[in-house]
């Protein structure tokens, strides 16, 4: 991994380093940046060169493991012990802005002439919009695709170069799949854990034009005829198609991967971090890929988009919020973004970078126009769990969707009104 950050570095050497930010080498700073464990090693190098156009600005990093970090993140805030810069999961940095610890960027971007529109993908930039301000600025994204393997498409009779366009579709593959037999199923689902199950109800729902919650934030708005046809169609591919795993109410989205790379399933829905486990496992398996599909040309595809974003704190002393704000745009740029990413640039103009026009990446950067986050409120993990509930409640033939939605805006719309 070190030698390949190095190699990619040293090209970006070759490419005009943030051509639209101001090269003041004056600006002088010492700024403190925390961001996850899987970035240590790889941040110093980037210092490095972001240092060759601004000599005077130091970062001193501190890496954080996946477990415990927003316990981390929000004790110190309410400690007053935040970093300069704070490298979030996108779904904490609304919430974080709504709580008055991060700044507002827009005239730092303007000052320092970055577009925000035209430079990140639009569903990256709502993760950190509230009231028309942007307070966090996107880095990393992955959207939902459906990942399909093609020889056993072949073997089931169906067109392997023909990703399936609506869900009726998948429906149906994964029913001529699902008749191969020797324990070959036709999709993947995720009925275990509330993360990997949300991500596909949630899919479906917004591929079925469905918000989660109304426009202002205090409601449900999940519960609509479309919202109760998406999570009904999602519980009965296994419940009445059964097209998928008896086992899948104990599936997550790494048991569907090991399946799906041991060639018992035809397709399932991930984003491209996925891609290096499945071919350690099974290096000649030949994959496709489509964006995820539509339930009717009423409403276009939509995915579940996740991803990190970068913040600067209300900790970072005014003096030295240009300084904040050129890392963190330096990081973000489309050439830079494509080394910090562990999956995906929110960058739009990193789609031309080589690494993402040729090979499996591609259909992955193409369809994060399609990504839709979920909504920045401060309650949306007791949110997601009790959908992610209600789900599995469906899912086990214990309710049908109207009445577990029925139930779960209830339970929702108690919570807002806290």
């Amino acid at each position: 991994m070190k030698k390949l950050v190095s190699l990619l570095l040293a090209a970006m050497m070759l490419l005009t380093i943030g051509t639209s930010l101001a090269e003041d080498t004056s600006i002088s700073a010492d700024l403190t940046m925390w961001t996850g464990t899987w970035n240590d090693g790889k941040m110093e190098e980037l210092l490095a060169e972001f240092q060759k156009t601004y000599p005077n600005i130091n970062v001193t990093f501190e890496y954080n493991p996946w477990d415990g970090m927003e316990d981390k993140y929000l004790a110190s805030m309410m400690s007053g012990t935040m970093p300069d810069i704070i490298d979030m999961a996108i779904a904490w940095c609304i919430p974080y802005a709504k709580m008055g610890y991060l700044i507002n960027v827009d005239e730092l971007a303007e000052k320092h002439g970055i577009d925000l529109e035209e430079t990140y993908y639009e569903g990256s930039l709502e993760t950190g919009l509230v009231d028309g301000k942007h307070y966090a600025i996107p880095y990393r994204t992955e959207v939902m695709t459906i990942i399909y393997n093609k020889e056993i498409f072949e073997k089931a009779g169906l067109d392997p170069e023909k990703a399936p366009e609506t869900w009726a579709d998948v429906v149906e593959y994964g029913k001529a799949i699902t008749a191969l037999g020797d324990g070959i199923y036709g999709f993947g689902l995720c009925g275990y854990g509330s993360g990997n199950c949300t991500a596909q109800v949630y899919t479906l729902m917004f591929s079925n034009g469905v918000e989660l919650l109304n426009e202002d934030q205090t409601a449900a708005a999940f519960n609509t005829p479309e919202g109760v046809e998406a999570l009904q169609f999602w519980a009965d591919m296994y419940l009445k198609e059964g097209i998928v795993p008896s086992s899948c109410l104990e599936n997550d989205n790494t048991t569907n991967r090991n399946l799906f790379a041991e060639g018992k399933l035809g397709m399932y829905m991930s984003a491209s971090y996925d891609l290096e486990a499945i071919y350690e496992a099974n290096p000649d398996i030949q994959l496709g890929f489509s964006t995820v599909p539509v339930f009717s040309d009423k409403y276009p595809a939509k995915a579940q988009a996740g991803g990190w974003d970068l913040g600067i704190t209300t900790a970072c002393e005014e003096a030295e919020r240009d300084a904040a704000f050129l890392f963190s745009a330096w990081l973000t740029n489309a050439e830079n973004a494509v080394v910090f990413s562990d999956t995906l640039s929110a960058n739009r103009g990193s789609a031309t970078d080589p690494s993402y026009t040729s090979g499996d990446l591609k259909p992955f950067v193409d369809a994060l126009e399609y990504g839709k986050p979920v909504p920045g409120n401060i309650n949306m993990n007791a949110i997601t769990d009790i959908i992610y509930n209600e789900s599995q409640a469906v899912l086990a033939g214990m309710k049908d969707a109207a009445t577990a939605l029925a139930d779960a805006e209830a339970q929702v719309n108690d919570l807002l009104a806290q």
